[in-house]
């Protein structure tokens, strides 16, 4: 599963090996929050800030919209704040919980903190999603605002939570974002205590912030890649203070803003 964040109106798609760019207009995605790319189908699908979730099946050259809150299962909220996809499941993260699709999007259903099973939060800040290595089912991470994150390994049928209240180590309930590196190891961005790891599956954590180099306590998004070369995770972390880059496993940090050309 592949997974970009943007906010701006403007975005960039780039072919698999980044030859060649072009620009979809952002006029008819008004104020979009983000975009994902599943691995298996080829769509590439965009959450919009109050308009529900579009979907591209010819690798961006047109969109159309897939659902909203007038869709049958899908969340009462079209404010989307992330997505992930793998297979043909689609995750998508509201401010009134996860809408989950099984088939690309044709039929959705909703879990929140009233629902069953119920996640501990309605307000879904981030999501990520990958295929376990062990079973047929997708490895689900969702993070919240205000009530930590949550786990499932078998499509979002069953979930643990983690929170400040339950893991002596987890230092923020308020989350943005989460992601789970290729080794399993598990990444969440807080508003407030910068950018946690852990190692053995949620059970201790390990948090990097500004004392660390990190360019904000307040983290949007990551990214990790491990590099075979040095045998060392590749972590990117956007901040509100900039780009968060190590290239050691979290020991030492780089920060980029608009100075470097960010814009």
């Amino acid at each position: 599963m592949k997974k970009i964040l943007v906010t701006c109106l403007v975005f960039a798609i780039s072919n698999p090996v980044f030859a060649d760019w072009f620009a979809l207009p952002g006029t008819a995605f008004v104020n979009n929050n983000a975009i994902s790319g599943a691995g298996g189908n080829g769509y590439i699908y965009i959450g919009m800030n109050n308009a529900g979730i579009a979907i591209s099946d010819n690798g961006g050259q047109s969109f159309s919209i897939l659902a909203d809150k007038n869709t049958s299962g899908f969340s009462s909220s079209n404010y989307i704040r992330d997505i992930a996809a793998s297979g043909t499941h689609v995750y998508v993260a509201t401010q009134d919980g996860l809408s989950i699709s099984a088939d690309n999007g044709t039929n959705w259903t909703t879990l929140n903190k009233t629902s069953i099973p119920a996640l501990p939060d309605n307000f879904i800040s981030g999501v990520y999603a990958t295929a376990s290595p062990l079973t047929i089912e997708n490895n689900v991470e969702v993070a919240t605002f205000g009530n930590g994150i949550a786990l499932s390994n078998d499509n979002g049928i069953s979930w643990t939570n983690i929170n400040s209240a339950t893991t002596a180590t987890f230092a923020s309930n308020y989350d943005k974002a989460i992601y789970q590196a290729s080794d399993g190891s598990l990444y969440v961005g807080t508003v407030d205590a910068g950018l946690g790891r852990s190692t053995d599956g949620g059970a201790t954590w390990t948090f990097y912030s500004t004392i660390n180099g990190l360019g904000s306590n307040d983290i949007n998004n990551i990214l990790v890649n491990f590099n075979p070369s040095t045998g060392q995770d590749e972590i990117y972390v956007a901040t509100t203070g900039g780009l968060s880059v190590s290239l050691d496993g979290g020991l030492n940090w780089t920060n980029y803003t608009t100075a470097n050309g960010l814009v």
